[in-house]
């Protein structure tokens, strides 16, 4: 498949129209190990840069944390939270008798991430305009998104019905959450008991 950009667009019109078969089609390109982690990194640079240039044209796009916020904390932020949901994706499913690899999560985690970076797009122009209308595009973009990633855990898997699918995504959030909540506790603990 030819990455041009006419070919881009018709990629993202069919995840518009038919998530599943889209989902299928990137599964079925086989790529290598490699290839789609270096596709990760360059839709999470992709992601970042984004990000800056949204908050430079509307300095209130990323709230009141933005100014604080450095290109390479941003960059941590999208690669660790991107990786985090690809493992939970990929465990959570094996768990659940999928039968997903692990490059195929990958390819279909950064496709999400390349839809909301498509997403962002309008929605920075239409701050400019209405920050109401775009707050409410955002929300559009992210409810979506879950859905996307409900129906590309279904083709990755090789699930029969989307139910199995959510239960997946449902028990990976849950997981990343306590994750992250265990992680913040132990360092918290260890700030409060450490030297003064």
């Amino acid at each position: 498949m030819t990455m041009t950009l006419p070919a881009l667009w018709q990629m993202v019109l069919r995840t518009l129209q038919d998530p599943l078969a889209m989902g299928q089609e990137l599964i079925a390109l086989r790529l290598s190990r490699a290839t789609v982690w270096m596709a990760m990194t360059l839709v999470c640079v992709l992601s970042v840069l984004m990000f800056f240039v949204s908050e430079a044209v509307i300095p209130t796009a990323g709230g009141v944390m933005a100014p604080l916020i450095t290109p390479m904390s941003m960059a941590v932020m999208v690669v660790g939270n991107l990786v985090m949901m690809i493992f939970a994706v990929f465990w959570t499913g094996r768990a659940l008798e999928g039968r997903g690899r692990l490059e195929d999560i990958v390819l279909l985690m950064s496709w999400v991430q390349f839809m909301l970076l498509v997403a962002q797009v309008p929605q920075t122009v239409l701050a400019l305009f209405s920050a109401t209308l775009s707050s409410l595009l955002a929300m559009g973009a992210v409810l979506y998104a879950l859905w996307l990633i409900v129906k590309f855990t279904q083709a990755a898997h090789g699930f029969d019905s989307a139910g199995k699918a959510v239960l997946t995504v449902v028990l990976a959030i849950v997981g990343i959450m306590v994750g992250l909540a265990i992680v913040l506790s132990l360092i918290g603990a260890s700030v409060i008991g450490g030297p003064v």
